[in-house]
């Protein structure tokens, strides 16, 4: 580790090289390891160096993300990434939901447009199913990719009254509707 531990970095400060980078860093063509958000660099207890960040959520497969709906396409959605599991997160991240990862496997997706069931400005809950190195994530709301406690679905809030992202989070548990009503409603059509 070129830096001492514990010392403060920010995005693209080179923390080590030829070493082994872990959670919060990426390696450059030339092997350093770079940071890749602002925290405290660490080594963890695998021998790779980190970014430790408190104010900042960790987001990997299997996170429950809460999203707000920024930009719609027929076939994806981009969202901006409010929390996950619980924590707010400070960073700008955005999440892609694809139409395919709208209903569980087994049914068809194709004809789906996905202007017709969300509008900007709404929270929608899903997990997090897969992500890059580019920190860019995949996200899903079908049921069959969620935990069994059905906690992915819309979080349905009318952002016309200026409430900002903290009490919409707090504020979603009393808005949450079930996917699973729209997928009935699709599935019959």
């Amino acid at each position: 580790m070129l830096v001492a531990p514990y010392t403060k970095v920010m995005p693209g400060d080179v923390i080590g090289h030829n070493g082994q980078g872990g959670y919060g860093t990426y390696t450059t063509d030339n092997g350093n390891v770079c940071a890749s958000m602002c925290g405290k660099a660490v080594l963890n207890e695998s021998g790779e160096i980190c970014v430790e960040c408190k104010d900042h959520a960790r987001l990997a497969v299997g996170t429950i993300i809460v999203g707000k709906v920024s930009r719609i396409g027929r076939i994806q959605i981009t969202l901006d990434i409010i929390c996950a599991n619980n924590i707010v997160t400070h960073l700008p991240t955005k999440a892609t939901l694809r139409r395919e990862d709208v209903f569980p496997q087994g049914i068809d997706s194709t004809t789906l447009d996905l202007t017709e069931i969300y509008n900007p400005g709404e929270l929608v809950q899903a997990i997090i199913i897969n992500s890059d190195d580019n920190h860019r994530y995949g996200v899903s709301v079908a049921t069959d990719t969620a935990t069994s406690s059905n906690t992915t679905g819309f979080l349905r809030l009318n952002l016309e009254n200026n409430i900002n992202d903290e009490d919409m989070f707090s504020s979603s548990s009393s808005l949450f509707h079930s996917i699973e009503q729209n997928n009935n409603k699709d599935s019959s059509r």
